[in-house]
């Protein structure tokens, strides 16, 4: 006779056993484990490694649950550089193992869940593989392989945190999250830079003072003030699309913040980056010729208000004289031109124009030029890739426009965000023209930005 079981009160994984050994019940048994073994090590340890220990698993919990919060993390390592800020880190290369250790997590997190493993398919992301395949290929070819190896492990770590913008941050909620995050922390790196400035932690170079990061990021006063350009058109985004008084007058303070840190970097790539960024925020405005008069304005009154030594420093922009800096500059860009006529397809190697320089004229300077870094760099071949890449994102936002523009109630935000990324975009090309910025990471963060604004915007589409 068939005897079938009696049900009773107890939780269903007790009555059938079977569902006690899952993947979800190992991990969380392992998790218990760990916990428990930082427990006993407390008492033999010091207490900060056993606070740093639990701080560590909260984290490790959070990822586990929530891979977006595994961007929030990778960011804040990524632009706050505690490796950089603190000895003791410096040996451990936190961004790179980091970024390398939250993938693994993410990935097992996923794994256990039953997901595979997550990459993005869209056309901007296989352009920007081919164009990392091109800096592997220059990498080979290059002229002092150790110097190009680490300028692309730096760009790994780039792609890593475009990587998790890309696919962790995959709602429209999240996107409106990552894109207030991004730009927090690009702004608290620039009241960094100003106190240090205004307390007297100013360096002084080519007759003037100047400030910069405390960190690799932004260190330079002319990265500096392209990080602070760049993010004056990710703020009026936000002033434009939240209505709050606080958030407004927050953002304008933080607006006013940035603008200043930006001048007294005296950086003149710098102030062309961010007139760009107004001329082509003003161009895609409804009321051009008001905004562009309001652009000059502002700009005589601001001249009128600068110290001498920023006068005479950014009036050289438009001075018929070549001052040394200048003249620097252009001799860079000849020989940058011949570098590349020599070795034409792959280039002299990622990040090794200086080196490259050196070894021919015997003084060793920077490209001060996009374009003429990227020929000499990585080529025929890197420089097509490249190209191809930021014609899929000026595509995509061309797109986005005609995709969504019938439902009216996202018409105005998604308006304002293209501006914000034309903006970006625009202002990195023209400082372009004096800066180095191939591998500038901010190419890399605003497209990120703009794919999962275009996947938040085709999910909100889907549910319509």
């Amino acid at each position: 006779m068939d005897v079938k079981p009696v049900k009773g009160n107890a939780p269903t994984a007790w009555q059938e056993p079977r569902q006690m050994v899952s993947s979800r019940a190992i991990l969380y048994t392992l998790y218990f484990i760990l916990v428990a073994a930082i427990g006993v090590a407390a008492t033999f340890l010091d207490p900060v490694y056993f606070i740093g220990g639990v701080v560590g698993l909260i984290i490790l919990a959070l990822i586990l649950k929530y891979p977006f919060f595994g961007f929030v993390v990778y960011m804040a390592i990524y632009v706050l550089r505690p490796g950089e800020r603190y000895e003791f880190l410096a040996p451990l290369r936190l961004e790179l193992l980091a970024g390398v250790l939250l993938l693994v997590l993410i990935s097992a997190a996923d794994g256990i869940r039953g997901k595979g493993l997550r990459f993005p398919k869209d056309n901007i992301t296989k352009a920007l593989l081919m164009f990392i395949g091109a800096l592997v290929v220059s990498f080979v070819f290059s002229e002092w392989k150790t110097g190009a190896y680490e300028t692309v492990v730096k760009f790994i770590k780039v792609f890593i945190l475009y990587y998790f913008i890309v696919v962790f941050v995959d709602t429209e909620k999240r996107f409106q999250w990552a894109f207030w995050i991004v730009t927090m922390f690009t702004c608290l790196v620039g009241i960094e830079a100003a106190e240090q400035y205004f307390t007297g932690n100013f360096r002084v170079n080519q007759g003037i003072m100047r400030t910069g990061g405390t960190t690799s990021y932004g260190e330079h006063s002319n990265s500096m003030a392209m990080y602070m350009a760049t993010t004056i058109p990710m703020l009026i985004y936000l002033f434009a699309r939240y209505r709050k008084p606080f958030l407004k007058a927050l953002l304008v303070l933080l607006m006013i913040t940035c603008l200043v840190t930006l001048i007294i970097t005296g950086s003149r790539s710098g102030i062309l980056c961010i007139l760009g960024v107004f001329l082509t925020y003003s161009w895609f405005s409804k009321r051009r010729a008001l905004y562009i008069v309001a652009i000059i304005f502002i700009s005589v009154i601001a001249w009128f208000a600068l110290p001498d030594q920023y006068k005479e420093r950014y009036g050289s922009i438009a001075s018929s004289e070549i001052d040394g800096s200048s003249q620097g500059r252009i001799d860079a860009w000849i020989a940058g031109l011949g570098i590349f006529l020599e070795k034409p397809l792959f280039g002299v190697g990622p990040g090794i124009f200086s080196t490259a320089y050196g070894t021919r004229y015997g003084i060793w300077l920077s490209a001060h030029s996009l374009y003429i870094e990227m020929l000499a760099t990585v080529g025929i071949l890197g420089s097509f890739t490249w190209g191809l890449f930021l014609w899929r994102l000026i595509t995509m936002l061309g797109e986005m426009r005609h995709k969504y523009e019938k439902y009216t109630f996202l018409a105005e935000d998604i308006f304002v965000f293209r501006k914000s990324v034309y903006a970006v975009v625009a202002g990195l090309l023209i400082a372009g023209v004096f800066g180095h910025i191939l591998l500038r990471d901010t190419w890399y963060i605003i497209a990120g930005l703009a794919i999962s604004r275009e996947n938040g915007l085709s999910e909100i589409s889907k549910g319509i």
